[in-house]
């Protein structure tokens, strides 16, 4: 049975000690992007089945307006994420 795919959209520093959470689980992390384009580009290519989302991540577009972008185009999950 293939692993669901999970892309992570997140800065670099957080994307490292949020990969294994999903792995722990048994779902295979595509790639962690943190940049809006760059995320639709792989989403087209890898059509990972989640996507989990720094929805504070800077200079982006916002996170709903990202999360309901990939959802209404590829009907992808998106899990927000905050940190403190």
């Amino acid at each position: 049975m293939e692993r669901p795919n999970v892309m992570m959209f997140e800065d670099e520093i957080m994307a490292q000690s949020l990969q294994n959470k999903p792995k722990a689980m048994s779902y295979a992390v595509s790639t962690c992007v943190s940049g809006y384009w760059t995320a639709l580009q792989i989403i087209s290519e890898h059509r990972p089945e989640v996507e989990l989302m720094d929805i504070l991540l800077a200079g982006q577009l916002a996170c709903i307006e990202t999360a309901g972008q990939t959802q209404r185009t590829y009907d992808i999950q998106v899990i927000d994420l905050i940190s403190a």
